[in-house]
């Protein structure tokens, strides 16, 4: 078997909500919340830890066919899966937001869901 767990779940919101999205995941669900990367916050939004899962929520004008929604997959060797993966025909979408400690790629399921598929060289 491939996939390992899964790391976290991004969900993206409007502007238009963004005091009462942190407001329902902070105050209402008391999710603990955790630093996102130096890297990232520019992009505004929060991360919360949940057991051994995270949960990202960023602002977006959402568009189905460009959401940044996605479910991350660990795997123990990227190389590997993404060979793997071009044999079924697959596309890898390269990553274009480098995370030190973290090779990833994305590919994106019939529906058009975007999964991200990850290997974490750091802890």
């Amino acid at each position: 078997m491939w996939l390992t767990k899964v790391d976290h779940i991004q969900l993206t919101y409007p502007v238009e909500v963004e005091e009462k999205i942190v407001e329902f995941y902070t105050k209402i669900l008391l999710l603990p919340e955790i630093e996102k990367p130096l890297s990232l916050r520019a992009n505004r939004g929060k991360w919360y830890v949940l057991d051994n899962m995270q949960l990202h929520i960023s602002r977006e004008q959402v568009k189905r066919t460009s959401s940044k929604q996605h479910v991350c997959f660990v795997v123990t060797n990227l190389n590997q899966f993404k060979e793997y993966l071009l044999a079924y025909q697959i596309e890898i979408v390269p990553d274009k937001q480098p995370l030190k400690g973290c090779e990833r790629f994305y590919i994106f399921d019939p529906a058009g869901n975007r999964l991200e598929i990850a290997k974490f060289t750091e802890v």
